[in-house]
């Protein structure tokens, strides 16, 4: 798989952690509001995916995330948003229950035999997504404790529990 091969070298020594395996990130995040993360995915190489949604007094986005677990860097795609609180949504709008366009693409993307980088993933999502975005993590997401905890790097350990 090229876009792990692109994002970090040195997968080849991560092993999953014991007892801790993706199954267990899909879940409900308490904090204020509604969030959720599902459709956690281990796609070789030290890569990445999941589906993010997050609901706070009617404002409503969905996100589809893809993380390279030993640099951190993560580009975040919107495929809903629904708003009651003008401007939530930054004028881009689609409801929650509208088909995903996105997910699908980024799946296609980092399962292709195709070398792509973060930045190429991010500017090919554009065509689909309401807004996307690119970060360099300092915290180990979920999927990324399961699936990869040697490639932390010294990124803060997560931890599940409340607001995680």
């Amino acid at each position: 798989m090229n876009l792990a091969a692109a994002i970090t070298l040195g997968a080849f020594a991560a092993s999953p952690a014991m007892g801790f395996d993706l199954a267990r990130c899909a879940r409900d995040v308490s904090g204020i509001g509604y969030n959720s993360e599902e459709d956690h995915r281990d796609h070789g190489g030290g890569v990445v995916t999941y589906v993010a949604k997050t609901c706070i007094n009617g404002d409503c986005i969905r996100a589809s995330l893809v993380v390279g677990c030993g640099s951190g860097k993560m580009v975040s795609a919107v495929s809903a948003c629904e708003e009651v609180e003008p401007g939530f949504c930054s004028g881009k709008t689609r409801a929650m229950d509208a088909a995903d366009l996105v997910h699908p693409a980024l799946l296609g993307m980092v399962n292709s035999d195709e070398a792509l980088t973060m930045e190429d993933v991010a500017r090919r999502l554009k065509s689909k997504a309401l807004r996307v975005s690119s970060a360099t993590l300092d915290r180990e997401v979920c999927a990324c404790r399961a699936a990869y905890p040697g490639l932390r790097n010294g990124k803060t350990r997560f931890r599940l529990g409340a607001g995680q």
